[in-house]
Protein backbone atom coordinates (compact mmCIF):
# COMPACT_ATOMS: atom_id res chain seq x y z
CA UNK A 1 0.00 0.00 0.00
CA UNK A 2 1.64 3.49 -1.01
CA UNK A 3 1.83 6.23 1.29
CA UNK A 4 -0.90 8.00 -0.62
CA UNK A 5 -3.27 5.27 0.08
CA UNK A 6 -2.53 5.23 3.75
CA UNK A 7 -2.89 8.90 4.03
CA UNK A 8 -6.14 8.98 2.25
CA UNK A 9 -7.59 6.33 4.46
CA UNK A 10 -6.55 8.28 7.47
CA UNK A 11 -8.15 11.15 6.52
CA UNK A 12 -11.62 9.36 5.75
CA UNK A 13 -11.67 7.65 8.48
CA UNK A 14 -10.24 10.84 11.14
CA UNK A 15 -12.76 13.07 9.19
CA UNK A 16 -15.74 10.16 8.66
CA UNK A 17 -15.79 10.79 5.12
CA UNK A 18 -18.50 9.90 3.30
CA UNK A 19 -16.22 8.80 -0.11
CA UNK A 20 -13.11 6.96 -0.24
CA UNK A 21 -10.92 7.04 -3.62
CA UNK A 22 -8.02 4.31 -3.34
CA UNK A 23 -7.79 3.65 -7.43
CA UNK A 24 -4.50 2.98 -8.34
CA UNK A 25 -2.91 2.93 -4.65
CA UNK A 26 -1.33 -0.29 -5.32
CA UNK A 27 -3.27 -1.83 -2.97
CA UNK A 28 -2.39 -5.79 -2.86
CA UNK A 29 -5.02 -6.57 0.17
CA UNK A 30 -8.20 -4.84 1.39
CA UNK A 31 -7.15 -2.49 3.75
CA UNK A 32 -8.68 -3.43 7.34
CA UNK A 33 -9.53 -0.24 8.53
CA UNK A 34 -12.60 -0.05 5.61
CA UNK A 35 -14.10 -2.00 8.55
CA UNK A 36 -14.02 0.44 10.88
CA UNK A 37 -15.73 3.03 8.32
CA UNK A 38 -19.84 2.02 8.34
CA UNK A 39 -20.74 5.87 7.39
CA UNK A 40 -18.53 5.30 3.78
CA UNK A 41 -21.29 5.52 1.17
CA UNK A 42 -18.72 5.69 -1.47
CA UNK A 43 -15.80 3.14 -2.44
CA UNK A 44 -13.55 3.08 -5.36
CA UNK A 45 -10.82 0.31 -5.46
CA UNK A 46 -10.19 0.26 -9.28
CA UNK A 47 -6.79 -0.95 -10.92
CA UNK A 48 -5.32 -2.50 -7.80
CA UNK A 49 -3.13 -5.73 -8.12
CA UNK A 50 -5.21 -7.28 -5.65
CA UNK A 51 -3.49 -10.53 -5.15
CA UNK A 52 -5.59 -11.80 -2.01
CA UNK A 53 -9.17 -9.72 -2.60
CA UNK A 54 -10.90 -10.64 0.85
CA UNK A 55 -14.23 -8.67 0.91
CA UNK A 56 -14.83 -9.17 4.09
CA UNK A 57 -14.46 -5.54 5.47
CA UNK A 58 -17.68 -5.30 2.98
CA UNK A 59 -19.71 -6.68 5.81
CA UNK A 60 -19.03 -3.97 8.28
CA UNK A 61 -20.08 -1.54 5.14
CA UNK A 62 -24.41 -1.30 5.66
CA UNK A 63 -24.35 2.47 4.12
CA UNK A 64 -22.31 1.51 0.72
CA UNK A 65 -24.31 3.15 -2.28
CA UNK A 66 -21.60 2.96 -4.80
CA UNK A 67 -19.04 0.85 -5.71
CA UNK A 68 -16.10 1.00 -8.05
CA UNK A 69 -14.61 -2.38 -8.64
CA UNK A 70 -12.93 -2.18 -11.77
CA UNK A 71 -10.09 -3.86 -13.78
CA UNK A 72 -9.22 -6.06 -11.06
CA UNK A 73 -9.48 -9.01 -12.34
CA UNK A 74 -12.53 -10.48 -11.36
CA UNK A 75 -13.53 -13.92 -12.17
CA UNK A 76 -16.32 -13.95 -10.72
CA UNK A 77 -19.32 -11.68 -8.99
CA UNK A 78 -17.98 -11.42 -5.27
CA UNK A 79 -20.68 -12.56 -2.54
CA UNK A 80 -19.80 -11.02 -0.13
CA UNK A 81 -21.33 -7.61 -2.31
CA UNK A 82 -24.84 -9.15 -1.35
CA UNK A 83 -24.53 -7.78 2.28
CA UNK A 84 -24.41 -4.11 0.65
CA UNK A 85 -28.20 -4.34 0.60
CA UNK A 86 -28.13 -0.18 0.24
CA UNK A 87 -25.88 -0.43 -3.28
CA UNK A 88 -27.78 1.53 -5.92
CA UNK A 89 -24.32 1.83 -8.43
CA UNK A 90 -22.20 -0.94 -9.08
CA UNK A 91 -18.79 -0.58 -11.31
CA UNK A 92 -17.45 -3.74 -12.49
CA UNK A 93 -16.01 -2.81 -16.12
CA UNK A 94 -12.63 -4.64 -17.17
CA UNK A 95 -13.37 -7.97 -15.14
CA UNK A 96 -13.81 -11.37 -16.46
CA UNK A 97 -17.12 -11.64 -14.90
CA UNK A 98 -19.19 -14.09 -16.90
CA UNK A 99 -22.13 -14.64 -14.78
CA UNK A 100 -24.43 -12.17 -12.81
CA UNK A 101 -27.70 -11.84 -12.73
CA UNK A 102 -28.16 -14.34 -9.81
CA UNK A 103 -25.91 -11.83 -7.14
CA UNK A 104 -27.28 -9.14 -8.57
CA UNK A 105 -31.19 -10.07 -7.55
CA UNK A 106 -29.76 -10.11 -3.88
CA UNK A 107 -28.91 -6.24 -4.36
CA UNK A 108 -32.09 -4.83 -4.03
CA UNK A 109 -31.71 -1.26 -4.40
CA UNK A 110 -28.96 -1.80 -7.31
CA UNK A 111 -30.28 0.71 -9.75
CA UNK A 112 -27.45 1.28 -11.80
CA UNK A 113 -24.65 -1.44 -13.43
CA UNK A 114 -21.66 -0.83 -15.13
CA UNK A 115 -20.08 -3.67 -16.89
CA UNK A 116 -17.41 -4.93 -19.59
CA UNK A 117 -18.57 -6.81 -22.90
CA UNK A 118 -17.65 -9.97 -21.63
CA UNK A 119 -20.74 -11.20 -20.62
CA UNK A 120 -24.27 -11.76 -23.25
CA UNK A 121 -25.24 -8.15 -23.00
CA UNK A 122 -28.62 -8.65 -24.67
CA UNK A 123 -29.16 -11.17 -22.49
CA UNK A 124 -28.53 -8.90 -19.35
CA UNK A 125 -30.52 -5.83 -20.72
CA UNK A 126 -33.66 -8.20 -21.32
CA UNK A 127 -32.93 -9.60 -17.76
CA UNK A 128 -32.80 -6.02 -15.94
CA UNK A 129 -35.54 -4.35 -17.90
CA UNK A 130 -37.76 -7.57 -17.81
CA UNK A 131 -37.01 -8.26 -13.55
CA UNK A 132 -35.36 -4.51 -11.98
CA UNK A 133 -35.74 -1.25 -14.85
CA UNK A 134 -32.23 -0.79 -13.79
CA UNK A 135 -30.08 0.91 -16.20
CA UNK A 136 -27.13 -0.53 -16.84
CA UNK A 137 -24.05 0.48 -19.10
CA UNK A 138 -21.20 -1.39 -21.14
CA UNK A 139 -18.59 1.04 -20.23
CA UNK A 140 -18.04 2.03 -23.94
Amino acid sequence: MTDQAKQKLQVAFEQELPSLDLSNCALTSMPVMLSEMPWLTKLNLSKNPFTNLDLTPFSCLPNMEVLYLESLQLNSFPETLQLLTKLKNLHLANNNIVKLDEMIDKLPNLTKLRNGVKINFYSLIKYFVARRGTAISSGY
